[in-house]
């Protein structure tokens, strides 16, 4: 009945009009219909001002919802207080809900947080992680990351700019592409005297997305992998590399991460799920052993590609012949 009133105020019409309009919409009936033949029920409104009242209703009706779910969740921290209560239900604005919201909000169970309860830690406690929300051009991103350059920051930078992909690519525009290299080139521009000797940057990308090809998915041409920081002497053409592994192994050799010893902690917790016998126990055992004899990035990249292939042949010879029940 709120929501009404209100909606009777900024409409300056008669609460039964509002009332008899909204119950229409929530029976579903559409706003050309409502207008034509149900007139007598809502005073003869037109066709805009039902769609205006139709959309302030939504917003008003997520408005109550976001109220109800943020005082129930600063409710369950043990942190609403009578005056914050009060507050957030005088909010009129989404946006005053999310800034009284702010200070109690808690952090999304993020990928992160999942790999350092596995034990990868090293690299994570030298690791600025922050949720920052980006608007309709990813590139805005990159004013973020000029930002951190600029501090005194020592850890890892991770952006992924999904708008070549999503906006550009699939949707085959050359012209937006090319803008947005254009835009990038010079953020990239904005960045790169900021970096210091002990620096390094990486740019990739994990898939070709060519916007001139036909169709709309992805295309298979070669992805570029540029590294580069200013205590470099000289620069040239690196040998291709068939996997990504080689550029995980890289910045964990930068962190100096035992990337070894986090895999014999995950394979500890697996073995322990689904036997000590299991084939793929048995594999990662022999991956672990002669990775950590080889330690070598180009070797580690392929052994992590070929090791889940190994281990899906040897585990079928395994079942044809019966070596492990």
């Amino acid at each position: 009945m709120e929501i009404i009133k209100v909606l009777a105020s900024e409409f300056k019409k008669e609460v039964w009009q509002i009332e008899n309009s909204v119950a229409l919409m929530d029976e579903g009936c559409t706003i050309p219909f409502i207008a034509r033949y149900r007139k007598e029920m809502h005073g003869a409104m037109d066709d805009t001002t039902l769609r205006n009242l139709e959309t302030r209703l939504t917003y008003l009706r997520n408005l109550q919802n976001r109220r109800d779910e943020v005082k129930k969740s600063i409710e369950n921290q043990g942190k609403l207080t009578e005056e914050l209560k009060l507050s957030v239900n005088s909010a009129v604005t989404l946006a005053e809900v999310e800034d009284l919201y702010r200070p109690y909000k808690q952090k999304k169970r993020t990928r992160a947080i999942i790999a350092k309860e596995k034990g990868f830690e090293k690299v994570l406690d030298r690791t600025k992680s922050e949720e920052y929300e980006i608007g309709a051009k990813d590139l805005s991103t990159l004013d973020r990351v000029i930002e951190i350059a600029k501090e005194d920051f020592t850890g890892l930078c991770f952006v992924n700019l999904v708008d070549f992909d999503a906006l550009w690519g699939h949707r085959r525009d050359v012209v937006g592409y090319a803008g947005e290299i254009e835009k990038f080139d010079e953020k990239l521009g904005e960045l790169l005297p900021l970096l210091r000797e002990d620096d390094l940057l990486i740019l990739t990308a994990d898939h070709g997305n060519d916007p001139t090809y036909t169709g709309t998915d992805h295309t298979r041409e070669k992805v570029p992998f540029v590294a580069w920081s200013p205590s470099m002497q000289e620069g040239g053409l690196l040998p291709e590399q068939d996997t990504f592994a080689v550029i995980g192994a890289t910045i964990a050799k930068n962190f100096n991460v035992d990337i070894m010893g986090n895999i014999e902690l995950l394979l500890g917790d697996f073995a322990i799920q689904v036997g000590w016998l299991c084939p793929d126990v048995i594999l990662y055992m022999a991956f672990v052993s002669i990775a950590n004899f080889t330690q070598s990035s180009y070797e580690l990249g392929y052994a992590f590609k070929y090791m889940r292939m190994l281990i899906l042949i040897l585990t079928a010879l395994f079942d044809i012949y019966g070596f492990i029940s």
